[in-house]
């Protein structure tokens, strides 16, 4: 009895193994019985296709993007270099050099165009009346009309002996130069007040002018332009220049 009893357990474990075998191999395939959609074969690229940004040109600019683009047009300085077809620079370096200085005037460009939109003030002018004329308007008639710190920035100088002047002012506004016609030369920061230098040349003064800085000025004599620094010493005669 025992060896029949063993070799029945046996017999049993068998084939519950083949049947287990058989539905682990039933459910290894479910192709066979369900298809499945390639949505649902791929779930991540699905969301990924749901959930992608727009790109820079579907969005449309709105007023005050428009109106910006529009103020930086007057603000381009020059035309930028234009490259045939898919033409670059010879080496990497020099194209990145390019591509930076575009991107710089670009950005210049851009700042100058927001700086303008800030600013809601609009520039001031004097219109005659009648038969009127404006050079005969003078500081004192204009100071009642003013702000107070307009009316703080007007001075007078009285030169009657060595006119007509000419006059120059350096780029940031803060430093004046003056020429007469009969020599006299003056450089002032005419804000404090303070002198820079002052000479008398003893010959005609056809005009002057600041160079980019308050550092050097140039004057037309009556042969040749000399060229001045803030202290009044002679520092260079064009003198083959017409």
């Amino acid at each position: 009895m025992t060896g029949l009893g063993k070799l029945a357990d046996r017999e049993t474990d068998a084939a519950l193994g083949g049947a287990f075998a058989k539905g682990s191999t039933a459910h290894t395939h479910p192709a066979d019985d369900i298809a499945l959609s390639d949505d649902e074969k791929h779930p991540r690229a699905l969301s990924d296709s749901k959930t992608k940004k727009p790109k820079d040109k579907d969005i449309k600019p709105d007023a005050v993007t428009l109106d910006i683009q529009k103020r930086s047009e007057k603000y381009q300085r020059g035309t930028p270099a234009k490259q045939k077809g898919k033409e670059k620079a010879r080496s990497k370096t020099a194209q990145a050099k390019l591509t930076h200085a575009r991107n710089q005037r670009d950005a210049a460009v851009l700042e100058a165009a927001r700086s303008e939109a800030l600013l809601t003030e609009e520039s001031g002018f004097m219109e005659a009346e009648h038969m009127e004329r404006t050079y005969k308007v003078t500081q004192k008639d204009l100071a009642s009309h003013v702000d107070i710190s307009s009316a703080a920035k007007i001075f007078d100088l009285s030169l009657p002996d060595f006119g007509p002047y000419s006059l120059s002012y350096t780029p940031n506004g803060r430093h004046m130069l003056i020429g007469g016609r009969k020599g006299h030369i003056a450089c002032m920061n005419w804000r404090s007040g303070k002198l820079g230098c002052e000479l008398h040349l003893r010959e005609t003064v056809r005009d002057v002018c600041w160079l980019h800085n308050d550092q050097l000025f140039a004057v037309a004599q009556k042969k040749h332009a000399f060229i001045y620094d803030h202290t009044g010493a002679e520092v260079h005669c064009l003198q083959k220049h017409i």
